[in-house]
């Protein structure tokens, strides 16, 4: 019988399935209802969108980071090599910064080792021999691949390959604690750690929708309004992703016993006086991919008005003067950066 659903898979499918149509949801709700239907629809989903990240971040035991906007990872070709890191193919969506462990359900092992018992209970079953080479075979698939050495002795493989994946490195055993340390034996992080650390998820989560928020308003496009309420809170937010330790256990403990008004006064004086930590591991990419998408203010009026479109013009005319290409790459480059910046979709980082 198939396994049921996990709330957070049913999540990560809202996200995938609107990360993969907004656009052309976008596109219809132009053509059919004009701006005013346009606006409405993306506004809507960027409320379902953060309202489904929100819960996400709640499932989790605190102190995540949410990784690829909550949508399911791909299967990367160096898993399924020997020796490989071995991602998931659904990988943790909230993981610790430095230790790198999923909040997702250890249970939720997609595969089996082949040589293990095929029925449930059987008495034949316990006496099935487990073939000389180690292999892995999908339960849906029913693909069977060769695993490395360092993930043969696992029972739960994909529970492991997800560790792999978080951790970089060989795959730890499940129930080996850091001790209440970070990265590279850093010092875990105090409450104030998980004030910060939520606060810029939060942040993070919440931003298109308070952009498109001021977009509804009258004369608000042209107006500098949107973008520097955008761009304040996306710089609030990695701020404090970056001066944020990964808390420890008792983070949560300590938070709630001490006054909030001192808690309060804690995060502010690390977010203000804090040296931004050494982050490691896919989460530290995820930070880095955050701040690459501070391109796409290039594509956001007034920015995109009075920069980037005279800029790309000025290219442009001068590529024109190419023989018999010229004014066709011209005109290429203009309607191709008129596209992407119509559709919201494209540019809003979200």
């Amino acid at each position: 019988a198939r396994e049921p659903w996990h709330p957070r898979k049913v999540l990560q499918l809202v996200l995938t399935m609107l990360g993969h149509t907004e656009v052309v949801l976008e596109m219809l709700a132009r053509l059919f209802g004009g701006e005013a239907r346009h606006a409405q629809l993306v506004y809507a989903v960027e409320c379902v969108k953060a309202l489904a990240r929100l819960a996400l971040l709640g499932q989790s035991r605190g102190g995540g980071v949410l990784r690829h906007g909550g949508q399911f990872e791909p299967i990367s070709k160096k898993a399924l090599q020997p020796g490989g890191p071995g991602p998931s193919a659904t990988g943790p969506v909230v993981t610790d910064l430095e230790t790198g462990e999923s909040t997702g359900p250890a249970d939720a092992a997609p595969g089996r080792k082949l040589g293990e018992a095929e029925a449930d209970g059987g008495e034949g079953a316990a006496e099935a021999k487990a073939p000389a080479e180690p292999r892995w075979q999908g339960r849906r698939s029913g693909k069977s691949l060769a695993l490395p050495p360092r993930l043969a002795a696992y029972d739960n493989v994909a529970d492991q390959l997800a560790r792999a994946e978080e951790g970089g490195a060989e795959a730890a055993p499940r129930g080996a604690g850091d001790g209440g340390k970070g990265a590279k034996g850093e010092q875990a992080g105090g409450p104030e750690d998980l004030v910060l650390r939520t606060a810029g998820e939060v942040l993070h989560v919440l931003r298109p929708v308070l952009y498109v928020a001021q977009l509804r308003r009258p004369g608000a496009a042209a107006s500098w309004r949107p973008f520097m309420v955008s761009l304040a809170v996306e710089l609030l937010s990695l701020r404090c992703s970056a001066v944020a330790r990964a808390p420890g256990a008792d983070a949560s403990a300590k938070a709630a016993a001490l006054p909030p008004a001192e808690l309060l006064a804690r995060a502010m004086q690390r977010l203000v006086h804090g040296k931004a930590v050494r982050h490691a591991g896919p989460c530290a990419e995820e930070l880095r991919r955050r701040r690459g998408l501070l391109a796409l203010y290039l594509m956001r009026r007034p920015l995109f008005d009075r920069l980037t479109l005279p800029a790309v013009k000025r290219v442009a005319g001068g590529l024109g003067g190419l023989p018999a290409v010229g004014a066709s790459v011209e005109s290429m480059l203009v309607e191709t950066l008129m596209y992407y910046h119509r559709n919201y979709f494209y540019n809003s980082g979200s």
